[in-house]
């Protein structure tokens, strides 16, 4: 509730959209985490896909609920795509 910045009867309310939104980010996880099954330059596409995904989940929330979640949740994907691109290029 913190994170979103609701009461716990808006909590209580949404629960279904959020279970719906904790398991879209369920297979953004479990696609990244396959990933690593893969060999280059396969891998690396995955993982950028995966990635970009949150990036644009964490845009949209950012816009349409709080900023802070953009920062949250779309960060460290940030910081992972050019971990990614960084292991590529070298």
């Amino acid at each position: 509730m913190k994170a979103f910045g609701t009461t716990a009867k808006t909590a209580r309310i949404t629960r279904p959209l959020a279970v719906n939104q904790g398991v879209y980010n369920l297979f953004l996880s479990a696609g990244l985490g396959l990933s690593f099954l893969l060999h280059d330059p396969e891998r690396v596409y995955a993982q950028l896909f995966f990635l970009s995904c949150v990036i644009v989940a964490a845009a949209t929330a950012g816009l349409v609920v709080s900023r802070r979640i953009m920062y949250i949740q779309g960060l460290p994907a940030v910081l992972a795509i050019a971990a990614v691109l960084v292991r590529a290029t070298s």
